[in-house]
């Protein structure tokens, strides 16, 4: 499957069909994460490949900050992406929640606007169960400032 996926790629710059399992989240196709043994945690601070989000091929390298923490509570992680000077999409994650935020306004309205019952992600067998919703301006701008206190 693989080696099929790749050719694809290469062929067309798409692929026939995103993969079932790649089809309900956000698809990292380059992520190089290092460990930091000053946080305890992986990081990434540059350039990563988006696959697809969701059902939708995206196939674009962004700027990013990340950081993957493993807690005893549950693992946690920040993802800041970077699309250009005006754009920027934030997610945070923590047992029991999930934070977004973006530059993109109609992004935020659409998290905004829902109900918190459409907010909530029911758990399954092996993955957890969680609300999402905005986060403040305040935890982004506290994410890269503590990210890149540690780049240095």
């Amino acid at each position: 499957l693989a080696n099929t996926l790749e050719r694809q790629l290469g062929l067309t710059g798409a692929y026939a069909e995103i993969p079932a399992a790649w089809k309900n989240t956000i698809f990292f196709n380059d992520l190089p994460l290092v460990w930091n043994q000053e946080t305890q945690s992986f990081r990434h601070n540059g350039k990563i490949g988006i696959g697809n989000i969701g059902d939708v091929q995206v196939n674009k390298k962004v700027d990013a900050y990340i950081e993957m923490v493993e807690k005893g509570s549950g693992d946690i992680f920040d993802i800041y992406l970077r699309v250009d000077d005006r754009t920027w999409y934030y997610i945070g994650y923590s047992p029991g929640g999930l934070q977004v935020l973006s530059s993109n306004r109609e992004f935020n309205s659409i998290v905004y606007d829902l109900k918190e019952n459409d907010r909530r992600v029911k758990g399954k067998v092996g993955v957890a169960q969680y609300v999402y919703s905005l986060a403040a301006r305040r935890r982004v701008d506290l994410f890269i400032d503590r990210f890149l206190e540690y780049e240095e």
